[in-house]
């Protein structure tokens, strides 16, 4: 038997469990759950992982299920190759557009490592991004970032002398005479009528 996990990894490990099996949770949340399931399992040993993995096939054979969070289901079965579920990610393979997920010959090479065992990373439980102490620790660094922009003075070695000439805006000697503004000739027909023609 593995390795008892504390107090907080249980929590996790529940928490990262529901977050799963929830559907209603999105996709990225789920497959990142499930991540953090496989390392928990594998800090705990090899009966933890096999349970974990034969959990994980069930819910890759699960049409009903979102297809991401499958295909993901069964990277984790191809990144720690069981011999039981070879003939099951095959026939996977077979009868479904796994392409952007792993391919047969993905599945082959997993499964011809002798002793293969996928690392273990430490994934930050998912949930914990929705928690009232992140919330308000990403509102803090925003209005941070906010301020600095605020007083942020640009860099002027950066504008040539083009780049200054075409900011500065055209100011005309005269206002402009509207195509329907009396002709600044003195005739007294509009602009349109008179001199229009004239100055273009």
């Amino acid at each position: 038997m593995g390795t008892e996990l504390p107090g907080s990894a249980i929590s996790r490990q529940q928490h990262s469990r529901t977050a799963f099996v929830d559907r209603r949770n999105g996709m990225f949340l789920r497959i990142e759950a499930a991540e953090t399931l496989m390392d928990l399992a594998m800090r705990r040993g090899e009966e933890e992982v096999d349970a974990l993995l034969d959990r994980m096939a069930a819910f890759a054979t699960d049409r009903s299920d979102d297809f991401d969070v499958r295909m993901s289901a069964a990277q984790l079965l191809i990144d720690s190759p069981r011999e039981r579920h070879r003939t099951f990610l095959e026939e996977i393979c077979r009868n479904e557009d796994t392409s952007d997920h792993f391919t047969a010959r993905d599945i082959e090479y997993s499964f011809g490592q002798v002793g293969h065992v996928a690392p273990v990373r430490d994934v930050e439980d998912p949930l914990l991004f929705y928690t009232e102490e992140a919330i308000q620790e990403r509102q803090r660094r925003r209005n941070l970032a906010d301020d600095d922009a605020e007083f942020a003075l640009p860099d002027f070695d950066d504008f040539d002398d083009d780049t200054i000439a075409d900011s500065i805006p055209f100011v005309r000697d005269t206002p402009k005479v509207g195509r329907n503004d009396p002709c600044p000739c003195g005739s007294g027909k509009k602009y349109k009528k008179c001199c229009l023609d004239r100055d273009a």
